[in-house]
């Protein structure tokens, strides 16, 4: 049943979804499906991505341990190295936001992965070389 404040907003959220999906809505494209997701599961797609892709390039030479989840500041663990995983999509400004990037938490790096409608982006960053000063203070936000 549509009340009142339906009668406005629905129609406010479709047209912010034309304008904030544009690309997305091809149906041939790749990663489409990604925006469908919930947050959560949208981080969890990078965690996984990216133990596969370790695992399957350095399937002899790393053990990589995954830490499903938020109980702690990492999500991949190889050999001695911990790694937070951040993953976004494209945004209406052609830029990924990440946000949550902890200055003092327990990783060494921070592994990003971008994903647009056809495409993937990986960036790495040591979190000693992160630049705290030039994020965004409320939620320590990167854009790249």
């Amino acid at each position: 049943m549509i009340n009142e404040i339906d009668e406005i907003a629905i129609p406010i959220l479709k047209q912010v979804l034309k304008e904030a999906q544009n690309e997305w809505l091809d149906p041939n494209s790749k990663y489409r499906e990604y925006r469908n997701l919930q947050i959560d599961k949208r981080g969890s797609f990078g965690e996984r991505f990216f133990e596969e892709t370790l695992s399957r390039i350095y399937y002899r030479r790393l053990k990589i341990e995954y830490n499903d989840g938020d109980q702690c500041d990492w999500d991949l663990k190889f050999n001695s190295m911990k790694f937070e995983i951040k993953t976004s999509s494209i945004d209406t400004n052609k830029k990924f936001q990440n946000e949550g990037i902890k200055e003092n938490g327990d990783y060494d790096g921070i592994l990003f992965l971008g994903i647009t409608p056809n495409d993937l982006y990986i960036k790495f960053v040591l979190q000693k070389d992160i630049d705290f000063k030039k994020l965004h203070n409320i939620r320590q936000e990167r854009h790249w």
